[in-house]
């Protein structure tokens, strides 16, 4: 080393090279100008005035939608999930739809419609409907798009650039998403599932907008399929179920939402267009006086278990759920999704049912039932 061949060393010329040397080994992080500004605008101040999110959309004066998130539609197949879409489009077009409200913020003038599953033809035949219903109402600017031909990574890019390149005056209000479920080769792959619901919330609010997106459930209970139908639900503002009745009748329910919840309301089609007609909601059955979750007592809890448990031994918990909504309503109470939760936890803590597994399954039975 250079300082060893120094005929003239000091103790005083040793401790500065060493110092030297320790300062060349220094490793100097450079200030990153993103992690700074992204550190600054994650930070929340106590006094901040926060926008809540403008509303857009609400089903019978109950909000559903607000710019910066999104919703979800889901159901099995063939309940006419695209029907409803048809239905909300039109309340967005003219005010006149009963039942669903469309709003237009200042600076909106835009929807947009995709569709991966349907051929153009069919698209077409629900764009036609959508308008048909509205009456040709025109308060907003319809695009619809059939994305069926396309693979699934030029799926991505196209929507992608009509929601965040197209749109740089950030004037489109809603976008449904029909079909997200063909964003990703594989529904339960953890990766692709982040990568969308990242995208999901990184559009919405970059952009103020908000999407709806449409999934399918599970054959064998009312969970949305996959691992990118769990995250979808989990992360949503808003998600509502649409299930089969006996005469071609579709019903729609509340099953996550972070304000009231709307009640549930029917329609059919009896178009020979295909055209969906929402059933009288003011018809006897919604007439009657309804009581919630508070007015229940033990009592009507027992009566509630054994009405349930009348229709099968055991139940997987979201089963058990969708029967609980169901025998509760015959019973003249309103249990949205978050109550029914409630009243089955109360009905464990009383020792009415009780809980045992089968594999990884959770399954539920009456208390005096063998397990």
């Amino acid at each position: 080393m250079a300082f060893l061949q120094d005929n003239q060393l000091s103790p005083d010329k040793i401790l500065q090279h060493i110092a030297q040397l320790a300062k060349q080994g220094e490793t100097e992080t450079p200030e990153n100008p993103w992690v700074t500004q992204a550190v600054q605008d994650a930070t929340i101040s106590l006094t901040e005035d926060i926008d809540e999110g403008t509303l857009i959309a609400s089903i019978d004066s109950t909000p559903f939608a607000t710019l910066g998130n999104f919703s979800c539609i889901k159901g099995k197949a063939k309940t006419k999930k695209t029907f409803l879409i048809t239905l909300i489009v039109a309340g967005f077009l003219t005010r006149d739809i009963s039942l669903i409200q469309g709003y237009k913020p200042t600076g909106k003038k835009r929807i947009v419609w995709f569709d991966t599953e349907q051929g153009r033809k069919h698209v077409q035949k629900a764009y036609r409907r959508a308008v048909k219903v509205s009456g040709n109402g025109s308060k907003y600017e319809l695009t619809v798009f059939s994305l069926r031909k396309f693979n699934t990574e030029e799926r991505k890019k196209i929507i992608h650039q009509v929601l965040v390149t197209d749109n740089p005056d950030n004037d489109i209000a809603l976008a449904f998403l029909d079909g997200i479920r063909d964003l990703v080769t594989d529904i339960n792959d953890p990766v692709q599932s982040t990568h969308v619901i990242d995208w999901l919330m990184m559009v919405t609010e970059s952009k103020n907008l908000h999407i709806t997106t449409v999934l399918h459930e599970n054959k064998n209970d009312s969970n949305a399929r996959g691992h990118l139908g769990t995250e979808v639900v989990n992360k949503s503002e808003s998600v509502v179920t649409v299930e089969k009745e006996p005469g071609d009748i579709s019903v729609v329910k509340p099953y996550v939402s972070r304000d009231k919840e709307f009640r549930e309301f029917r329609f059919t089609i009896t178009d020979p267009e295909g055209i969906p007609v929402i059933l009288d909601y003011e018809s006897d059955q919604y007439d009657r006086p309804k009581k919630t979750f508070k007015d229940i007592t033990d009592q009507d809890l027992s009566d509630l278990m054994d009405r349930v448990f009348s229709y099968a031994d055991q139940y997987s918990y979201s089963d058990l759920q969708r029967q609980v909504s169901l025998q509760a309503e015959e019973m003249g109470f309103v249990l949205g999704y978050d109550t029914v939760k409630k009243a089955i936890t109360k009905c464990s803590n009383l020792r009415l049912i009780q809980k045992s597994k089968d594999g990884t399954t959770s399954i539920y039975r009456l208390k005096n039932d063998s397990v």
